[in-house]
Order: C-alpha cells, then structure tokens, then sequence
C-alpha cells in the first residue's frame, strides 16, 4: 500500500521512530487494520490522524506537496502513537514473569479489548487500538469520522447541513472511495414510512446510469438510514466561480450541456431536480460535469420537514424558479430549467441575478423583477447568443422556457458555434407553438434530508 510505506519512509527517514519501533507498529497494522485500509486511513479510523493529515499524505505522493513527516504526523501525534501502540507492544516482545495470581497476558488482552468495545458501542469519542468500531444508535450520538456504515469506513467529512451529512468514505468490498449521505436523527424514531419512501427513491435512483450524473451505489436503512454515491473527485462549479470569479462562456456552455443531459436523463425515469445551484453541479478530473442529487430535493413529510438556517435558505432561493417558491411539490422539469438558467448566469457574469437582504427580498425578486441580460452585466464578456439562451430560461413563466431538455440542449451546443450577432428566438415568438407539458412525478424526500453544502453558493 503506498500510503502505508510512505508515511513509514517518511518516520524512519525523519528519525522520528526508530527501526526497532517502525516494525512494532508496522506489524501492529498488519493485526489490526480492516480489509482494504492503509495504514493512514486506520490511524484516522482510531482518531490518530485527521482526515487533513490523511489526504497531505495523497498530495505527497502526487508530488503536490514536499515530504516531511512532521506535516503529516505532528509531534503529538507521534507522541500518542508510540505510547498507545508501540511501546505496548514493545512491552509485549520482551517476556517477563507473571506476578503470582495474575491471569495471563491473552486473558488481559482480551478482557481490555471487551471493555474498549463495550465502551465505543456506547458512543465514546475515542477507540482503543485494536478494538473494532461499532456505529452507535442514532439516538446516542451522530456518525463520526473512522464509523463503520455498513462497508463503508467513513474517513472525512464533505459537508453538513440541518438534515445529514456527508462523509467520504472508502467502500471496503470494493476498495474504491465513496460519498455517503447520512440522516441525522433528532432523537425521535424514523418513521417506518419515510424508511419505505427513501428505500423506494435509491432503488430509483440506482437505477439511473448516466455519464453526468452521480450515481447512487448503495442505501441502507437498518440502523442509521445512509446512501452511498459515487465519490467526484474535482470541484463543483461553486469552487470554480469562488477561485477564478466567472466562469468562460465556451467552458460554461459545455459544462451547462452536460448538466441538462444529466436533468433530463433524471426526467425519463420522472425525477425533477428541485435543488439545481453551483454547489450540485461537480467537475469530475476528465472534464465531465455532473449533477448532484438529482431527484433529492423535495421533503413530503413533517417528520424530514426541520428549519434551516437563514443561510442556507438564503443560498437555494438564489436559484429558485418562481413557481417554486409558491409550491414546491407541484413544479415540473421547467422550474429545474430555470435553476439551471441562474445557475448559468452567476457562471458567467460572477454575479447573482437578483440580490436581496433576505430570502423574502430575494423571492420576490425572482418572482416579479426582470432579469438584467447576462450581456448587459459582463458586456464584452457575454456575447447576445448566450445571454439570450440565459434570459429564456429565467423567464418568469413556466411556458415562456424552453419546451423541452432537448430544445435547451440544441442551443447550448450551438452556443460555440453560433456568430455572436445570431441568438434564439425570444419567448415571446415561441410561446404559442409550446406544447403542453405534464407534471413529472415527485421526487420524494430525500433531498431535503441529505441536503448540505460545505459554503454557501453565492
């Protein structure tokens, strides 16, 4: 395992632990660890390392970062390894006499590993080394960092939000690195009715393999209710805007195509959206950009109904259709269309399109204000074609978008080719030939439980 090797080169290399006590702790790894780990991703599991220290030792083996193992291993962190786990074991290695009346070594050994067990299952902050880490009940205490959910070794934390959370994980049958979403319970039961809805909406969701959208692997509602999704490794287009201000209009518009493939192959199983925003559009290394949660975002049940924070509210109602903001439950693909619209333009311009002092403030805008053409605000940046394309899909009514993923889609594509003069036909030219569109099915609630952002979008 190249991670193991590397932190114990940069230890010995260091001459922060001797040969001697380098060996003792790579033999203790080799008792200890679970299928598929490495030796950093243990040491996170039992609270040595921080998940921080764990990906610097990814960045070292990538070349990103200069080798040295105090920035892996701090001094403490080192401190607490050798007194935990080396010089026990160094104890162990060299025999001594029993004192008269003592039960033997083993006998202890097993005894301290019972108590550490019985002590982690009831929801204590720190594991024992060597001792198997059992996930608390709900009610006790969250899921944390080096938990086991179900397969899934839980390793960092990417987000949190006022229904669940986000871990990284590393999937141990599989060996591959995950994304796990975990409701997080208030105390109360889950109701075994919001337990059949979710299962019913993974298995829907796991069902749905497309190149631009994150795919569900796995749920689980046995004890703590979790889904496992695929693991994006690249920024979301909230990243992107936050580190370059906005976002080229020949790279946007292939990010944009990408993101309306991904709605409408959600839309032919009959999921809308309901959450399209920066911060669920993720930019995979190769270039793909993909949709996050789709067919996650509508709570229907008091019970997965909580507050949430003026942030947070303020940072979906940045994106949110009209129609939407009335009635949630009774929107179809357009109101996804417009998200994606809004979306578009913050990429492009580096600003949201409406602003307000609080989310009413911010609502009402989007409801009655009209929207100041992306070409007005970035001029000189945002050609006519694009900005056109943009103000279609932000119309305040439902009727006056784009028809169809498919219509949207043929723009998009021909915004790099289209001349700069040239632009779609407005809303007001189309409006009478659009056909009538039905309602999609709801999505369901588990948007609304896993919903969660690391930073506000805007």
């Amino acid at each position: 395992m190249p991670r193991s090797r590397l932190l114990l080169d940069l230890l010995q290399h260091d001459s922060r632990l001797p040969a001697e006590e380098q060996s003792l702790l790579a033999a203790w790894f080799e008792r200890t660890h679970a299928p598929g780990e490495d030796l950093p991703t243990l040491l996170v599991r039992l609270g040595y390392l921080t998940p921080t220290a764990s990906r610097t030792l990814d960045l070292m083996l990538k070349g990103f970062v200069a080798r040295d193992s105090r920035t892996a291993v701090p001094d403490e962190v080192l401190r607490r390894i050798r007194e935990e786990i080396v010089q026990p074991a160094l104890a162990e290695a060299r025999p001594t006499s029993p004192r008269r009346g003592a039960a033997p070594a083993a006998a202890q050994s097993r005894e301290d590993l019972q108590a550490s067990n019985c002590e982690t299952s009831q929801g204590s902050r720190h594991a024992v080394p060597g001792a198997t880490v059992v996930i608390a009940h709900p009610n006790l205490r969250p899921p944390a960092v080096g938990d086991l959910l179900g397969k899934c070794l839980l390793t960092g934390v990417l987000g949190r939000g006022g229904h669940g959370m986000v871990f990284s994980a590393l999937h141990q049958s599989l060996n591959i690195s995950v994304a796990v979403k975990v409701l997080l319970s208030d105390g109360s039961p889950i109701d075994d009715g919001v337990r059949r809805q979710l299962r019913r909406e993974a298995q829907l969701l796991a069902r749905l393999n497309h190149q631009n959208v994150t795919r569900v692997l796995d749920y689980d509602d046995t004890g703590v209710p979790f889904v496992v999704m695929e693991l994006v490794e690249g920024p979301s287009l909230a990243d992107l805007i936050a580190m370059s201000g906005r976002v080229d209009v020949a790279r946007a518009a292939e990010i944009f195509t990408h993101a309306a493939e991904g709605l409408r192959a959600g839309g032919e199983v009959g999921l809308v959206h309901r959450d399209v925003k920066p911060g669920n559009i993720l930019l995979a290394r190769n270039g793909t950009a993909k949709v996050a949660d789709l067919g996650l975002a509508l709570a229907t049940t008091d019970q997965s109904r909580r507050k949430v924070n003026s942030a947070e509210l303020v940072g979906t109602c940045a994106y949110v259709a009209p129609e939407q903001a009335r009635s949630a439950r009774e929107v179809d693909f357009r109101a996804d269309i417009y998200s994606l619209g809004a979306t578009f333009y913050h990429a492009v311009t580096g600003r949201l399109p409406f602003e307000g002092r609080s989310a009413r403030e911010m609502l009402m805008k989007h409801a009655t204000e009209p929207v100041t053409p992306p070409s007005v605000v970035a001029a000189g940046v945002v050609d006519e074609a694009a900005s056109a394309v943009i103000v279609r899909m932000m119309a305040k009514e439902p009727a006056d978008r784009y028809p169809s993923y498919d219509a949207l889609i043929d723009d998009l594509r021909g915004l790099g080719r289209r001349p700069a003069a040239a632009s779609p036909a407005s809303p007001a030219t189309q409006t009478a030939t659009l056909p009538a569109v039905a309602t999609a099915p709801r999505s369901g609630i588990l948007g609304r439980i896993f919903q969660y952002r690391s930073k506000p979008d805007a």
